[in-house]
Order: C-alpha cells, then structure tokens, then sequence
C-alpha cells in the first residue's frame, strides 16, 4: 500500500490524502512491523518526512519555514486541512526520539509540545482526542525541569477521554506514563482491566 500511495505522490505531488496515508502509513509499519532497529527508525523517519511534506502544502507555513521561525510561529499559520500531516510527523518523530534515547527526545521535546498542542488547537476530536492524548503523554512523561506536569497531564486525559471515552490508547498512556510515575497500582490495574 505505502508504495501504491508513493505512485500517487509521483504523479500529482500535492495530494494530501496519500501523504497523510503514507505518514500514518510508515508510522505503522515502525510501530508494528518494522523488526530491527534500523527498520524501525527508518520507518518512523519515512513518516515524520511524509507529515511535514503535507504540512508543507500549505504556502504561509512553507514562507515560514525558510525564514527560519521558531515552531510556534510557524505552525501558527496551520489551518485544519494540515492537521493530519501535523499529526503524524509528530508520532512518527516521538517515536523516532524515543527509539534514539532520553537525549534526542530532550532535543525535540520543544517541536513536539508545538506538533500536538497545534492539533489540538486545530481539530481537539482528531484521530479521537489526539491532541490532549499527545499532551497527556508529554506531560506524564516530561521530568519536571522538562516540563512535565502531573496535573496538566490528568486534565488532558480527561479532555481526551471526553472526547472518545472508548478509545483505549488512552487509558493505556494513562497507565503507563502516569500511574507508574505516581506510582499508583490500583489506578495502573483499573485503567488497563
């Protein structure tokens, strides 16, 4: 499929549904199918570029980009339309950092609190929640002086779980990155029975 997609995007280079596809698409293949490290990283790689070449349809944040601007100022321009190539560079490269070590996602975390806090700003129901689950992840797992915030990460999972109360990644994020920095059994065991 990701290489039926990649035809697509050889004949008609702006279409924004088979990039999205193709982002979303390498970001499973390194989260599912990918076996050795370097696939994995590739993969992830692949689809963070995929994402921001989306992104990059849109001329203001492309005129942006070249200036040099902070990601802030950069994705202030974002519109809906570009929130599925936001989306998925954005989990593609925190998956990315993380398979590189505490290090890398230290040096990205800026780029990443800008990616999911834009999507959620844009479309708070994308991809069920996605923005405040993104910000529920970074905050749980943030150490303080990076950032992290225990309370800020329960109100994301609340708005999250709001959202799409039945979809499970939530709970899950919850569970793993909160419950455990709180260390707190009994919420790890319910969230995930």
């Amino acid at each position: 499929a990701l290489a039926k997609y990649e035809e697509v995007v050889k004949l008609k280079a702006d279409h924004r549904d088979a990039l999205a596809r193709l982002a979303r698409g390498y970001y499973l293949l390194g989260y599912g199918y990918a076996k050795t490290d370097e696939e994995i990283l590739a993969a992830y790689d692949a689809g963070a570029r995929w994402g921001e070449r989306m992104m990059g349809l849109n001329p203001e944040f492309r005129k942006r980009i070249a200036a040099e601007v902070n990601d802030d100022e950069a994705l202030s321009v974002c519109t809906k339309d570009d929130v599925r190539g936001i989306y998925w560079a954005y989990a593609n490269l925190g998956k990315w950092s993380v398979k590189q070590g505490f290090t890398t996602v230290l040096a990205n975390k800026g780029k990443l609190k800008a990616f999911i806090t834009r999507v959620e700003q844009l479309d708070p129901k994308y991809y069920h929640g996605a923005g405040s689950r993104g910000l529920l992840a970074f905050y749980a797992k943030a150490p303080s002086f990076a950032g992290g915030d225990l309370n800020k990460a329960k109100e994301h999972y609340d708005k999250s779980l709001a959202i799409a109360p039945k979809y499970f990644g939530t709970k899950v994020i919850l569970a793993q990155y909160y419950a455990t920095k709180k260390q707190d059994k009994a919420l790890f065991k319910k969230l995930l029975e």
